[in-house]
């Protein structure tokens, strides 16, 4: 029973990459590594999630040091950053327009972030709704 329950753990943790897959993950194995480093940390997964997905997805080993060192290179901050306030107050009126209407402020600043690759904070999209 012990080692059926591992196999089955193991099963579902390597077929379930490929399987659930998001259709807007940079999969494409023709995509460089830097450019699918970049691609993530636009949709707002953090180091460790971009590490899973190097790995399961593209095949691709890197340390945390050499992630943090690509995504400085490349100019991939979070802190210190963030959009221009007229465009994240129309992005929240166009999303309360919509379906939008009925979420939170943490689906709001999720959407915001993935929708429309702003940046922002979770304390200005409470303070804009």
């Amino acid at each position: 029973m012990k080692i059926f329950f591992i196999f089955s753990v193991i099963f579902i943790q390597s077929s379930s990459v490929e399987a659930f897959m998001p259709d807007y993950l940079p999969v494409n194995q023709a995509v460089s590594r830097n450019n699918a480093i970049e691609n993530y940390f636009m949709l707002g997964f953090t180091a460790s999630e971009i590490l899973s997905f190097l790995l399961d997805v593209h095949g691709v080993r890197l340390s945390l040091r050499q992630l943090r060192r690509i995504l400085k290179n490349r100019g991939c901050t979070r802190r210190g950053q963030s959009t221009d306030m007229s465009i994240i107050v129309g992005a929240v009126e166009e999303e309360l327009r919509g379906s939008g209407s009925i979420i939170g402020y943490r689906s709001m600043h999720q959407r915001l972030t993935t929708a429309y690759q702003l940046i922002v904070t979770t304390n200005v999209v409470r303070h804009v709704l």
